[in-house]
């Protein structure tokens, strides 16, 4: 009777922790026991539950990245040990790829209302250095070619007929821009 009391528990918690290691999240033990076996059951139920919280927050994190709400986070507070880390390693991964991409879309976005936003300039980590490069560089275009046709504007004001923007300095639209050619509003790129 005493080895039946003891092995059920045992089996249950070696179960319990052998569907964890596989990835599984097992339900909470329920036999009742006492002393240390009560200990590890109420044990292995705390770390049940401190999985399964990480688990639901690292799902509820993924669905809103999924429905384009990337400003939502896991609450580290929720978590202790490492798990918080994990929660904490997980929001600043968020952060590191949110931050780039709003100011991206902030650049953009004054272009498109006709501003020529100030360059960046602080370079990007890692792969979004390129993205940053290049909205500076659209900057500095839009700039280049807006400020040669004021000069050359106020050049045929006072009489220079033949004041132009050095269109070799400039590529596909914008030299086609430059060179003050007609651009059909359906042509593509």
């Amino acid at each position: 009777d005493t080895m039946e009391a003891f092995q059920l528990p045992f089996t249950q918690t070696l179960e319990a922790v052998d569907a964890m290691a596989r990835g599984e999240m097992p339900a909470p033990l329920e036999r009742d026991c006492v002393g240390e076996c009560a200990q590890l059951r109420d044990g292995l139920n705390r770390a049940i539950g401190a999985v399964a919280g990480l688990v639901h927050g690292v799902q509820r994190l993924a669905e809103a990245a999924r429905r384009g709400r990337l400003d939502a986070r896991i609450d580290p507070g929720l978590h202790a040990g490492e798990f918080r880390k994990v929660a904490e390693g997980l929001n600043a991964t968020l952060d590191g790829i949110v931050v780039p991409l709003r100011a991206a879309a902030e650049q953009i976005d004054g272009i498109a209302r006709g501003e020529i936003p100030p360059a960046i300039g602080t370079p990007w980590p890692g792969e979004f250095e390129p993205l940053r490069r290049n909205l500076d560089h659209l900057g500095e275009t839009i700039h280049q070619v807006i400020g040669g046709m004021e000069a050359m504007t106020e050049a045929q004001a006072v009489g220079d007929h033949d004041a132009r923007i050095a269109v070799e300095r400039f590529h596909g639209i914008f030299r086609r821009m430059a060179d003050n050619k007609k651009i059909p509003f359906d042509e593509k790129g």
